[in-house]
């Protein structure tokens, strides 16, 4: 197929060519679930868009609207984006969300979940049950660490006099794009170092090693990153001490 957008070295630099010329993105990145409706883009997207002078969008596609049946594939929502896109002179750059997005399972499509109900005995229901609670769990962890990001606003303008509360939030955000993007290629170079070789039979070294990079290195990973709440001193009663020392006009270095 001619003309598809392709990273050229242009003067030893990386440069994106589309339809063979130069193409610097001029993007917005909309909200996660916008792209989810046509007719959502088309009354409230697209004309917000207008005036910004941007040449591109970054837009969210779902492995659950494309595949919502395993085997059955739409397209229609596809097809439609990049028809508006055109409407509106504009350039498309997807984001795929398969099993995980910002570290949660959030757009895997339901027959996954049956999938995962036939290789573990729906007779032992307690297991499931049991499995699905540490799994709700697991999830719902994150949500604290935005309370966390609140606690420690207040701690910076109690103990510096200023408040940030833009940049904490971005860089939780940031954060979590970078470590996204860290995990997605180190886990593709530990398969390959692994020995894993696509659309093959896998030896039982490579099948060793896919099992480590998939669950014990994550396990790992996981038990580390818990080291830091131990040095965390913001308690309930030391952000209630700080609240109120706010409130009264009050900051750490007035004691």
């Amino acid at each position: 197929m001619a003309n598809i957008p392709a990273i050229k070295n242009d003067n030893g630099i990386p440069t994106l060519y589309v339809k063979d010329v130069p193409f610097f993105a001029l993007s917005g990145e909309i909200h996660n679930s916008s792209s989810s409706s046509l007719q959502y883009m088309e009354s409230e997207i697209w004309p917000k868009l207008k005036g910004l002078h941007m040449n591109s969008l970054i837009v969210p596609l779902y492995w659950e609207t494309i595949e919502p049946q395993e085997g059955e594939y739409h397209f229609e929502l596809l097809d439609g984006l990049l028809k508006q896109a055109r409407e509106n002179k504009m350039k498309l750059i997807f984001l795929w969300f398969g099993l995980w997005k910002n570290s949660e399972s959030m757009y895997v499509p339901a027959w996954i979940g049956f999938f995962l109900m036939y290789i573990n005995p729906t007779s032992n229901l307690p297991y499931l049950l049991g499995v699905s609670f540490l799994c709700g769990l697991c999830n719902s962890a994150a949500s604290i660490c935005f309370g966390m990001v609140s606690d420690s606003i207040e701690y910076g303008d109690w103990k510096l006099g200023r408040r940030q509360e833009g940049i904490a939030a971005s860089m939780l955000s940031f954060g979590v794009k970078i470590s996204t993007a860290i995990c997605g290629s180190a886990g593709v170079l530990l398969l390959s170092a692994a020995g894993y070789v696509a659309g093959a039979e896998q030896t039982e070294a490579a099948k060793t090693g896919i099992n480590v990079v998939v669950n014990l290195l994550p396990l790992v990973i996981a038990a580390l990153s818990m080291l830091p709440l131990f040095f965390y001193k913001l308690t309930p009663s030391k952000v209630a001490e700080i609240r109120t020392d706010l409130d009264a006009g009050k900051h750490a270095w007035d004691k």
